[in-house]
Parts: C-alpha cells; structure tokens; sequence
C-alpha cells in the first residue's frame, strides 16, 4: 500500500501494526488497537491501496483518504476500502473518506450516484484527468518521479 501526505509517498506494509501506530503519529491520531486474525483482512491492509491524508494543523483531525484502486473491466465486483477493519486501527477523531479509483469513466449520474452508495467517493478517469490537469508542471513532474521510482522504472 502506499501513504501520502501531498509532499511524500512511501509504500508501507499496512497489514503490520507497527507500521500503523507510526501512521497514527504521522496524522496525529490515536492508534485503535492490534488486530490479529481478524477474518476480513484479505490482503492484510483492508482493501486499502493508498492512505493519503493532509493535515490542517498539528492537531489531530487530518482529512484523510483510504484509496482502493482497480483497473480493468471486473472494477465493479471489487469492494471497497474497510472502513469497519480501519476505524479499529485508528481512532479517527473525523471519519476519513472512502474513495475507489478506476481506469473507467462513468458517464451517467445515476449510475455514478449508485456506485458511490456502496464503494464512497469514486474518482474514475474522468475526474482523475481533471483533478491532475489543476496540478501545476513541477508539482506533476515530482509526482511522476515518485511513481516512477516506485514502480522501477527510474
């Protein structure tokens, strides 16, 4: 899984708990507790690709983003993010966001409205395109390396 915080991306075993009470320190948050053959961890981190948050202050109450990522045309049978899993790990002081991300685009609003009753926020191609098209050129390139070097491909 990897967690960012807008300035830094790192991948990170989030199906280990000391790697958890870290996090919690990182976004100011209480961590919940150990969880140890709990029976929904299926991948060990909860469904959850990408941990992001931003912090308004040094006080607890970062806004957060617990990502689950699929591509491919099977997107819709995949589940999203468990949240019930990460309120244990984390005492979140405000509920963090769900978000499924997809390669997909979904033209018809019911059909979104639908999608995010059960997976939460979805950012799907469109939405992706428009958000990094805000983003400026060197804010960009910064995040290319980082996939880039992430990935290998550096």
């Amino acid at each position: 899984s990897l967690l960012g915080n807008g300035s830094q991306v790192e991948y990170v075993d989030l199906g280990y708990n000391p790697n958890i009470e870290n996090l919690c320190k990182r976004i100011g948050e209480e961590y919940g507790r150990e969880l140890q053959n709990y029976s929904s961890i299926q991948e060990g981190d909860g469904r959850c690709d990408l941990l992001a948050w931003k912090k308004l202050d040094e006080r607890c109450g970062a806004i957060v983003l617990l990502v689950q990522c699929k591509s491919g045309v099977q997107w819709k049978q995949g589940r999203a993010v468990n949240y019930e899993l990460w309120k244990r790990l984390i005492q979140f002081s405000v509920p963090p966001l769900k978000v499924f991300a997809i390669t997909d685009i979904i033209p018809d609003k019911r059909e979104l409205e639908s999608y995010t009753l059960d997976k939460g926020l979805i950012l799907d191609r469109a939405r992706i395109i428009s958000l990094t098209a805000k983003i400026d050129n060197e804010e960009m390139r910064s995040l290319r390396e980082k996939i880039d070097n992430f990935l290998g491909k550096s």
